[in-house]
């Protein structure tokens, strides 16, 4: 069995290549997608949570929105023992029909999408049937990988140089995106953008699966972002089963 994870610069043109300029060079790659067998895909949720959200509407949006809170009281003879749950509310994502029109296309030919281990971010209800739960070990991974991504200044590592900008350093993650001012419209988009990468990278390395399929060169945010060369070099020096190919490669492998 041989997995891949396709990232959000590949997976809609190989799913639906008709619908793009540059399809044609898509057009065999999803031939083969459509007729495999023995093969699992896998999407990020931050593709649906994170990078459907326009880029102008992510600062604005996201510091509108409140998770949920819930508190359970059990009470055993003397002792109350009192729990608090976070977790994910209603967001008012925007009904982008080509994104509904190609994750309907994905899951149907098998894809799946690996939820996110970050606590209380908004769920897009499109990928919810579709998505695979993580297990304990496998948050747990997911969580060591995102550390060390963030040491080497990508991933989560951007949103926090941007908070930092802003003076704000102290709360939770959305608390903090709270605080922004609206003049952090612009880098706090990019930021999402590195961030929403360094946790796809997170995920595929955390779920063991066997190849991400990019074409992000890193060209805008150089070593910001994670597939810079000399962060992807440091990556799989930690992470040697880790394997980053282009969509021409994953043709070859299919």
């Amino acid at each position: 069995m041989i997995s891949f994870m396709l990232d959000s610069n590949v997976w809609e043109k190989a799913i639906c290549p008709d619908d793009y300029p540059d399809g044609e060079d898509y057009r065999e790659l999803n031939k083969k997608i459509m007729s495999a067998t023995g093969v699992e895909f896998y999407l990020s949720a931050t593709i649906f949570d994170l990078e459907d959200i326009r880029r102008k509407d992510r600062l604005v949006e996201l510091k509108a929105y409140n998770p949920s809170f819930k508190t359970e009281i059990k009470q055993d003879g003397d002792i109350i023992n009192m729990r608090f749950t976070i977790g994910p509310s209603s967001f008012p994502y925007k009904q982008n029909p080509k994104l509904s029109k190609h994750a309907m296309m994905a899951f149907n030919t098998g894809f799946k999408v690996v939820a996110s281990s970050r606590v209380g971010i908004p769920i897009n209800p499109l990928r919810e049937q579709s998505t695979i739960d993580l297990t304990n070990e496998q948050n747990e991974k997911i969580s060591e990988v995102s550390e060390f991504i963030e040491q080497l200044g990508s991933g989560m590592a951007s949103l926090n140089s941007v908070l930092t900008k802003y003076g704000i350093k102290k709360g939770n993650l959305l608390s903090m995106i709270k605080a922004l001012p609206q003049d952090a419209i612009k880098p706090f988009s990019d930021a999402v953008s590195e961030w929403a990468d360094g946790d796809t990278v997170a995920a595929c390395i955390g779920m063991d699966i066997d190849y991400l399929v990019t074409n992000d060169m890193a060209g805008k945010a150089g070593s910001k972002s994670i597939f810079y060369k000399d962060n992807i070099q440091k990556l799989i020096s930690k992470y040697p089963q880790f394997k980053i190919i282009t969509p021409s490669d994953m043709l070859s492998l299919l």
